[in-house]
């Protein structure tokens, strides 16, 4: 059989549990439940970050941010790890990346391995700038998507160029499920019930900054008209994949299909809004699909994977034994149940943002809450939180998955358990990751990002 085409799509703060195949009450994804129907469906997948340089960073190389050095820190992938399309492309693939966010491209080198790379956050600003000008400033995003149309037809263009002797990987990164939520109105108001519900939701003004600042607060109803207008833009995101899937398919060479996201969203839940200030699981839970009939049949993992894990299956199904990637990656093959089996832990980290950024967009908030690091150990039924500023958490996620009730006050030793093993995980990561690293501006530390002491962790904490 010929190598597939791929088609990897990553939805930017796409929250796995507003997908209606991973039990959504509405009916925000009926392309995508059909490709879960007809593919492998990852119910528990986490993501390795909460932004989308280390996330991406993760997906592309199999790497935690820690070791492959793109974080918030140095937010660029400067690192000598290989990365998924370079494999790819020595094995014969043509590769292009098409993103509509700064932070998934060239911008944070995310383009190494591409030989086809097209930015539309241009074309989304040139809009932007244009109605400035004409003056239709009431509401900058009414009649436009963040670029989400635009970058289909490049997509299209794009696999229409490639000789047909040879396959095709496109990586594309979606924004309309992050802030603004700028689908256009007939899928933003998909799952209102009337009129009055659609100029409420038009009042909102969904600002992160001051919504965890706490300048802005949104009742228990704004929040349910908030998550029904993220919901519109997931199902607008849905359609026009969905579309472009049956444009891609054809008889002679098989597709393989990816539908993920790079980190979740928080939509009121922990008083916060966006994706910063917390490492639960609105923000780590995201979607996994992989669909290719030709190769695979259906079936639903319930086992914890990891976003990680994604390149080294994907390389795993195609047969190839790329040992320059495979033989550092620390992910997994999610289709082998032994080697889902022998994982029990999944990890996460968000490193404290650089200084200039603390100057810059953090400069009203308390240092307490934006000077911080966190990481995550997290297994089935618990969920351990570090945090370099020493107000740790742990979650029963049996009886509080939403994660509303700090245990760490009442279950100190269990937990400790837990904060030794991360210890362990980030000293590995530290140790192989100045390997790829190689000195360069990710190995830096400024002092915020520090290690985790045993004694920060003893009776008393």
């Amino acid at each position: 059989m010929e190598l597939p085409n791929i088609l990897m799509i990553v939805i930017d703060a796409g929250r796995a549990d507003h997908f209606s195949c991973m039990s959504h009450l509405k009916p925000t994804t009926p392309g995508f439940d059909q490709l879960a129907n007809q593919g492998v469906l990852f119910r528990q997948t986490i993501s390795t970050a909460i932004a989308t340089v280390p996330a991406l960073a993760s997906l592309l190389t199999g790497l935690f941010p820690t070791k492959h050095g793109a974080h918030n820190q140095a937010p660029i992938l400067d690192s000598q790890a290989r990365t998924l399309p370079e494999v790819l492309r020595d094995h014969g693939y043509i590769t292009g990346t098409f993103c509509t966010n700064p932070h998934a491209g060239s911008f944070a080198g995310l383009d190494r391995g591409f030989d086809h790379c097209l930015e539309l956050w241009h074309l989304s600003e040139r809009r932007r700038l244009g109605r400035i000008a004409r003056g239709l400033t009431r509401n900058l995003f009414q009649n436009v998507d963040s670029g989400c149309s635009e970058l289909l037809r490049s997509i299209r263009a794009f696999t229409d160029q490639v000789d047909n002797r040879k396959a095709w990987f496109v990586f594309a990164n979606l924004m309309e499920t992050h802030i603004p939520y700028s689908a256009p109105p007939e899928w933003r108001y998909r799952f209102l019930a009337n009129r009055l519900d659609a100029c409420k939701m038009d009042a909102l003004n969904p600002d992160p900054i001051r919504f965890n600042l706490g300048e802005l607060r949104f009742s228990k109803e704004e929040c349910r008209l908030l998550g029904a207008r993220y919901d519109g833009q997931l199902a607008y995101i849905d359609d026009r994949i969905s579309a472009l899937h049956a444009q891609l398919r054809t008889p002679k060479r098989p597709l393989v299909t990816i539908i993920t996201a790079d980190h979740g969203e928080n939509l009121g839940e922990h008083g916060l809004l966006g994706h910063e200030h917390c490492i639960y699981d609105t923000l780590l839970r995201i979607p996994w699909i992989l669909h290719c009939p030709e190769l695979l049949s259906h079936q639903e993992i319930h086992e914890q994977v990891q976003l990680l894990d994604i390149p080294v299956t994907l390389l795993q199904l195609l047969g190839i034994k790329d040992l320059r990637f495979l033989g550092h990656a620390q992910g997994i093959d999610a289709l082998d149940e032994a080697a889902r089996k022998q994982r029990v832990y999944a990890f996460a980290e968000n490193h404290c943002p650089c200084k200039d950024t603390l100057e810059d967009r953090y400069r009203r908030f308390p240092r307490e809450l934006v000077e911080c690091s966190f990481r995550m150990i997290r297994e089935e039924g618990a969920k351990f939180i570090w945090k370099s500023n020493g107000a740790h958490e742990f979650y029963d996620l049996y009886r509080d998955p939403m994660e509303r009730t700090n245990l760490l006050p009442k279950e100190g030793a269990r937990a400790e358990s837990y904060a030794t093993l991360l210890e362990a995980w980030h000293q590995e990561c530290l140790e192989n990751g100045e390997h790829f690293r190689n000195g360069g501006p990710s190995a830096q530390n400024d002092g915020r990002d520090v290690p985790m002491e045993p004694t920060s962790l003893s009776p008393g904490w």
